[in-house]
């Protein structure tokens, strides 16, 4: 006789469960909190949408309509999945990841020319070199990144944690120190990009992303231009050549103050001042030289030192005959040209205008070939970050900026990558400081603004990391979960509510509450569900014994976990 070896009656479930029920209809606990158990991976407020936004005029064209504008089936009828950006969120959203419409720089700075308190350098006889004199950028995490390779610096950068480099004034000697170094590095990090590009630094950058390897060491600078950088060393650092052939940075003696003015009783009445002239001409005795130092015997000569014989020249030292010349040694024949040397002919014209023809003839066109052709000027420019309108480096002010490309841009994924591996640990200032620049809700990008942070599983003695949660839910066909469910199979039965016959809005909901879930690292500490779970009443109205039953097995499984099928072996040796 056949028998079904897998079978198994709703009885032999019932002897293990703590709660034993008589049917799906009668007794089966709530499934009402099945599908809330953890926060979403895409923080999404359907509340607010349905609420709030699709009902804008603005959003007539661009909400969606349906469910299945946003979800499509899974490839395996199981699930429904999140459709990708360009079909759910892109009408509604681009223009901010773009920053098509941002007031204010639209990019992120990445190297830059730190703003630094210059003044208390100057007063505290620090010599660190040419440095922009109005920057007022910051030092970024992704210099960090390359600064850190040299220990010496890295130890720079403890010393200055926390330090405002623009206000240096109540900074020790050691911070001073400190920021001088790193100044002097920096000069030194972009004459050797320059020089060498990245390839330097590759070790660096495939460590830190240990932790992230689904990205590539190249994405963290994605590119960067050589012209740019070009560019920026000749405009931060002029000098910088010969500032790094110097042994910066140096410490001088202070600045001293500025000597005091002279009282007024170390003026005599006549005028002379007891150090001498202004200029240092003279002993201060007026027989010794005029206020230019010149002698005042009148006659050594005038006030020019020109010779006091009239008979010698006149102010400009030219002939005193008149007939040698006028002032500015022309011949004294008027036939002979003008003041400047022009023909004394009115009909040649003189140097500065047209022609002496088109003034006698108004009428002649200006057009005229011989005329003077008229000037052309190029418009303006275009501003950087206009220029980098649709993403890309540029470079404004004192720093390099990489703007936006789109969404799931490789750069900002890169990084963020790298921020949730590191953010973690305490003791690991970068992953808190990317985290600060690119990884809030109103970053350049707004990456953050919808997806997710979870704790990532832990890696033997490593530090506690965290994942970007760069997709929605996928069930993993390879795992067998104790509840089964295929959408595919259902969607027949569900023709006049769709969707909404399962799942049903649980109502305007605390946004703040909403947000606050997605704080914790652990993504099943707190649960705010905008989503009613399936009701029992909902399944048991079709699953009954005599319609489409309603068997334990049905629904659930008893061997659950991975899968992982055994894949054959098979040798490879030439064929017969």
């Amino acid at each position: 006789v056949a028998s079904d070896l897998t079978a198994m009656t709703d009885e032999a479930c019932q002897t293990c469960h703590a709660r034993p029920f008589a049917a799906l209809a009668r007794g089966h606990p709530p499934i009402d909190q099945v599908l809330s158990d953890r926060r979403m991976r895409l923080k999404f407020d359907h509340n607010a949408h349905f609420g709030r936004y699709f009902d804008q005029a603005t959003a007539a064209v661009a909400a969606p309509r349906a469910c299945t504008d946003c979800h499509a089936l899974g490839a395996t009828g199981r699930d429904m999945i999140v459709r990708g950006f360009d079909a759910a969120c892109a009408a509604c959203h681009r223009a901010e990841i773009t920053a098509a419409a941002a007031t204010g720089r639209a990019g992120i700075p990445v190297l830059t020319a730190p703003g630094l308190d210059l003044f208390e350098f100057e007063a505290r006889g620090v010599e660190i070199g040419g440095w922009p004199e109005f920057s007022e950028e910051p030092l970024t995490p992704f210099m960090e990144v390359l600064l850190r390779r040299a220990p010496a610096v890295a130890d720079a950068l403890d010393r200055l944690a926390g330090a405002d480099l623009l206000d240096l004034r109540d900074a020790d000697a050691d911070r001073l120190d400190a920021a001088a170094r790193v100044a002097v590095a920096i000069k030194r990090l972009i004459a050797e990009v320059r020089a060498e590009g990245l390839a330097p630094a590759a070790p660096t950058l495939t460590e830190i992303m240990a932790a992230a390897p689904a990205q590539q060491p190249g994405d963290l600078f994605a590119l960067l231009p050589f012209d740019v950088i070009d560019a920026a060393r000749k405009d931060w650092f002029p000098t910088l050549a010969q500032d790094l052939h110097r042994s910066l940075p140096t410490r001088t003696a202070p600045a001293p103050n500025p000597a005091a003015a002279p009282a007024d009783d170390e003026i005599d009445a006549g005028g002379a001042m007891d150090q001498g002239d202004i200029l240092a001409g003279s002993d201060g005795g007026l027989d010794h030289g005029d206020i230019l130092g010149l002698p005042t015997d009148p006659d050594h000569g005038d006030i020019l030192g020109l010779s006091a014989d009239p008979d010698q020249g006149d102010i400009l030292g030219l002939s005193a005959d008149p007939d040698q010349g006028d002032i500015l040694g022309l011949p004294a024949d008027p036939d002979q040209g003008d003041i400047l040397g022009l023909s004394a002919d009115p009909d040649q014209g003189d140097i500065l205008g047209p022609p002496a023809g088109l003034l006698a003839d108004p009428t002649r066109s200006l057009a005229d070939p011989d005329a003077a052709p008229p000037v052309a000027a190029l418009p303006e420019p275009i501003e950087p970050d206009r220029w980098a309108a649709m993403g890309g480096w540029y470079r404004q002010d004192q720093a390099l900026v990489y703007r936006p490309t789109g969404h799931a841009d490789r750069f900002l994924r890169a990084w963020l990558d790298v921020a949730a591996a590191h953010a973690g640990d305490a003791a690991d200032h970068l992953g808190r400081r990317l985290m600060a620049a690119i990884g809030t809700a109103r970053a350049p990008g707004r990456c953050m603004r919808c997806h997710s942070l979870d704790a990532a599983p832990p890696t033997g003695n490593a530090a506690p990391a965290s994942r970007v949660n760069w997709l929605g839910a996928r069930l993993d066909p390879r795992v067998r979960t104790f509840t089964h469910f295929r959408h595919a199979d259902h969607f027949s039965l569900v023709e006049g509510e769709g969707c909404a016959h399962c799942h049903r809005l649980t109502g305007r909901i605390d946004p703040e509450a909403f947000d606050a879930q997605f704080q914790p690292p652990d993504p099943r500490a707190a649960s705010v569900a905008d989503f009613d779970g399936p009701k029992v009443e909902t399944c048991a109205g079709c699953h009954t014994p005599d319609a489409a039953g309603d068997a334990c097995t049905l629904c659930h499984r008893y061997h659950i976990g991975r899968v992982s099928p055994r894949l054959p072996t098979t040798e490879t040796r030439p064929m017969p």
